[in-house]
């Protein structure tokens, strides 16, 4: 995690985003213990529990290139306190401060009762945050090109809107290219922009929101603007 917006943390291994999500929440409790497992049973003081419930594996994409290795970590975030009233604030300025920033995803909806069960807890406030967990793999030493190239790649740029129903801009929304390792989030209006791609063939895409995951095609037509509608299901 950091700055960068990319949602992906990178590092040695899972430790390592551990440690980073456990200082972000240090910063929005300051003086508040963080700690990483299940929340305690019997609190005796006021603490932030980050526990991982699950890892959740990806595809490797295809492409030319050695693809990364990458997992999505979902930690369970709740917090302990004598007093039932500072479980509620703890878990509420975490929360929020998850939804202000670009490279969190807050999972909505009910914690089961079979987790809590297995936590050994009470049931209590709690959410969940999902953290892309990537590692790069050396790429392979290509052997050195003794004829000219006869063709020239051209590349053009991917961009366009996320709407939801009624044409609502989707803002926030994640955008991934798997086969390119392309990733950014769409800003207020639900735009987004890559670069450069190919051309041809027109890159799949991605897309995260509301809690729900759709693949769309690429433009048919390369460099022009791409409008996704994304169907949310009511809860």
């Amino acid at each position: 995690m950091g700055a960068s917006g990319e949602g992906v943390a990178r590092g040695a291994g899972l430790d390592d985003a551990a440690a980073e999500l456990r200082s972000w929440a240090s910063t929005v409790l300051p003086g508040v213990t963080v700690a990483l497992g299940p929340p305690s049973r019997e609190p005796a003081q006021e603490q932030v529990s980050l526990h991982l419930v699950q890892i959740e594996g990806h595809p490797p994409p295809r492409g030319p290139r050695r693809p990364p290795l990458q997992v999505d970590l979902h930690f369970l975030v709740t917090a302990v306190s004598p007093r039932p009233e500072s479980e509620l604030r703890m878990v509420g300025e975490l929360l929020f401060a998850a939804l202000a920033r670009d490279d969190l995803d807050v999972t909505m909806g009910p914690v089961t009762p079979e987790l809590w069960q297995a936590l050994g807890a009470a049931p209590r406030a709690a959410f969940l945050l999902r953290l892309p967990f990537r590692r790069e793999l050396p790429e392979p030493r290509a052997p050195l090109v003794r004829k000219p190239l006869t063709e020239v790649m051209v590349s053009v740029p991917l961009w366009g809107q996320v709407l939801g129903p009624g044409d609502i801009p989707l803002a926030g929304a994640s955008i991934e290219v798997p086969s390119l390792q392309l990733f950014t989030r769409a800003d207020g209006e639900g735009r987004f922009r890559f670069g450069s791609v190919p051309p041809k063939p027109p890159p799949r895409v991605v897309v995260r929101a509301k809690g729900g995951v759709q693949t769309f095609d690429g433009p048919e037509v390369p460099g022009t603007p791409l409008t996704i509608h994304f169907p949310i299901e009511e809860g």
